[in-house]
């Protein structure tokens, strides 16, 4: 016997389009971080060059002074050159970041959209079902009252004749058959509706619910990687690691498989 599967609320689909995670935020972080970072490094490089020339042209172009001085400038030339490298790693993070945030709205829209038609189609059809037992109910009351008539009007005899009374029994046969055609029009329309309500209980809502989930565990897992990648950037500048350490790290996450976003079918 085949397992039933659960069937989401829509507020459970509501729910999930909102908890969506966000990596705009930490890409406009790393974004302006990058700016900062790459702003300062040309500024020391800048200075550094300023100063260099100054030193060649003053009176401490030679000695223990000038030699020191000189070497000094090197370290910071190297500080700025490291400086514009981590603004670039920055600005690759951001831009990573920014990408799986486009696909994953995308992704999520396109459920989102695929959804609230299943939902709308559902709906149209148990309104159009309602519609035509309606009609069915009318056609069927009047039938009624035209027989209960027509029995009325045969009773009488003065009022109505033989041709009246053919009249009202044909107009009797007419709404019996207007009533049976209503009513198979309305068995055919639960049937289908029930079907689509079927088929939304136990497949659209569960994809969807699944599909909105598997986003949000995308998102999650390429926002810590890039919060990884840019803890140990920092490590790496700060001097907590060197570049080889850092690089095996990060190239260990980075190859782990990583699945596509879901797109509806």
């Amino acid at each position: 016997m085949p397992q039933q599967r659960y069937c989401p609320h829509p507020q459970t689909i509501h729910f999930l389009l909102l908890a969506n995670p966000r990596p705009q935020e930490f890409a406009q972080f790393l974004k302006k971080r990058s700016i900062l970072e790459d702003e300062h490094a040309n500024s020391l490089k800048k200075l550094c060059r300023l100063s260099q020339d100054n030193m060649q042209r003053g009176e401490h172009r030679g000695g223990t002074f000038g030699k020191a001085y000189e070497e000094m400038m090197v370290v910071h030339e190297r500080m700025a050159d490291n400086g514009i490298q981590f603004a670039m790693s920055l600005q690759s993070m951001a831009e990573d970041l920014t990408e799986l945030a486009l696909m994953a709205d995308k992704s999520r829209k396109g459920w989102k959209a695929s959804g609230l038609a299943a939902e709308q189609r559902v709906a149209d059809l148990e309104a159009a079902m309602r519609k035509s037992k309606s009609k069915y109910d009318g056609l069927a009351e009047e039938y009624d009252r035209v027989r209960t008539g027509d029995t009325a009007g045969r009773q009488g005899g003065k009022m109505f004749g033989f041709k009246a009374h053919k009249s009202g029994a044909g107009h009797e046969e007419d709404l019996l058959r207007k009533a049976q055609a209503a009513d198979q029009d309305y068995q055919g329309k639960v049937q289908v509706a029930s079907a689509e309500r079927n088929e939304l209980e136990t497949k659209t809502r569960p994809e969807t619910v699944q599909a909105l989930q598997d986003i949000v565990r995308e998102c999650d897992s390429g926002l810590a990687l890039q919060m990884q990648k840019f803890g140990m950037s920092l490590l790496h500048r700060l001097g907590g690691m060197n570049a080889n350490e850092s690089q095996s790290v990060v190239q260990r996450e980075t190859c782990a498989e990583q699945r596509p976003l879901h797109q509806p079918s």
